[in-house]
């Protein structure tokens, strides 16, 4: 085992975010079909717990295993993904939120904190290191997803007009960032088979992006419909790419699939109910039903990879 930690990923920190986003898409289901708010429930304990598991894991090496996480710290991918604990934090304080639980505030205080200083050291990475476009992944999105998620978070009475902040900072940089993503894509070396799943990455900024906007600004306006549209249009653009994705070997890139979607349903059952056009919902249900269905083949595959030994190997 203790060797195993040694090569124990950040990249494990996305099993939570995903089965926490997914909860909080039941929950708000719940809001129409009462009977679905045991799932959600369930699912928001579960990621809760999970989070804790990983976190000791991870702080297991950082303890014993000092150097490989200096090396996690000197990539730059997987430098991206550590920003994934704290997103896990204001992801489960939004469940618990809903829930009225009385924890919720101090995990987005924490979630919030954390997430400002991984988004400032990843932005200071960026900067100073001597960085080649190879480098650039969807995985780059992540420190900054974060930040659009904080005034969905309970932490968004405390914040007032500080949510714009950490709005801005999403938005902004979500728009830079796509520029050289696809300039990677369309000029340079295409992306290495295993970070495909990745790529479902693009639906999280606007679909979140959509959320965040509506909390704070309250307002079904043009801003508002041109993010949901634009994880819509994405949504559609990985549909084309279907053929890329089920020839994947699985790795645990593959939970990149489900927290992106995750947003998406959450993003749609609000825009239903600010619309009340049923098409809407049941989009939703039929996007939700998706990201189940890869939960669960992921989930499994994830547990039958550790079994064998498959995850947490020397790279």
């Amino acid at each position: 085992m203790t060797c195993r930690i040694r090569y124990f990923q950040p990249g494990f920190f996305a099993i939570p975010v995903g089965i926490g986003g997914l909860s909080i898409a039941y929950l708000r289901l719940a809001e129409l079909f009462p009977y679905l708010k045991s799932i959600g429930l369930g699912l928001a304990w579960l990621s809760f717990i999970s989070l804790i598991v990983i976190a000791i894991l991870y702080l297991a090496k950082i303890v014993f295993f000092k150097q490989e996480f200096l090396k996690d710290i000197n990539n730059p991918i997987k430098l991206s993904m550590l920003p994934l604990f704290s997103i896990a934090l204001l992801i489960d304080s939004i469940s618990f939120g809903i829930l009225k639980c009385n924890f919720a505030l101090p995990l987005a205080i924490a979630g919030t904190m954390i997430h400002l200083l991984f988004t400032y050291f990843n932005l200071r990475t960026w900067i100073t290191k001597d960085l080649h476009l190879s480098t650039i992944t969807p995985t780059w999105y992540i420190p900054i997803v974060g930040n659009i998620l904080v005034p969905i978070t309970p932490i968004n009475q405390i914040l007032g007009i500080f949510n714009w902040f950490f709005f801005s900072i999403g938005i902004i940089f979500w728009i830079i960032l796509t520029t050289i993503l696809f300039y990677r894509k369309f000029f340079h070396e295409p992306l290495p088979e295993a970070l495909l799943p990745s790529l479902f990455i693009l639906l999280a900024p606007p679909s979140v992006g959509f959320i965040s906007y509506i909390k704070i600004t309250h307002s079904l306006d043009s801003i508002a419909n041109i993010l949901y549209f634009t994880a819509l249009a994405f949504l559609l653009l990985l549909v084309t790419l279907i053929d890329r994705f089920v020839k994947i070997r699985f790795k645990l890139t593959w939970w990149a699939y489900i927290f992106p979607i995750d947003a998406l349903t959450i993003a749609t059952i609000l825009y239903y109910h600010l619309t009340k056009m049923p098409l809407f919902i049941d989009l939703a249900i039929a996007i939700e039903s998706l990201a189940t269905i890869l939960l669960t083949i992921v989930g499994i595959k994830t547990l039958i990879a550790i079994k064998k030994g498959e995850i947490c190997k020397e790279e």
